[in-house]
């Protein structure tokens, strides 16, 4: 998979649905952030495969972690990359918390 991404971008995506209590889904989000991996050396690729972090991660590579320094740049939400669109997640629940006082 890191073979495929380097070198270019790529998007990823995140659905995050907030529920109430019960089943009401109270609001549903999807963020999308484009990631761009500079191109590895052979070596940089042979070293990382040969470590246990890219088996368990969605794309192969973690934002946060050994890869974290091929990422050029990305546009939209680091912390979408992560797992999680935090700043949308906070800014809904505390207007939903503001608004009712509770989920």
């Amino acid at each position: 998979m890191i073979k495929r991404l380097q070198g270019g971008s790529h998007f990823v995506w995140t659905g995050v649905a907030l529920v109430g209590k019960g089943t009401d889904v109270i609001d549903a989000h999807v963020e999308k952030t484009e990631v761009f991996l500079r191109k590895l050396s052979v070596q940089e690729l042979d070293t990382y495969l040969s470590t246990p972090e890219p088996y368990d991660k969605a794309g192969g590579y973690a934002i946060q972690g050994t890869a974290g320094k091929w990422i050029e740049k990305w546009e939209g939400d680091y912390f979408n990359v992560m797992g999680l669109p935090l700043g949308w997640v906070l800014e809904e629940a505390d207007r939903h918390l503001s608004r009712s006082g509770k989920f």
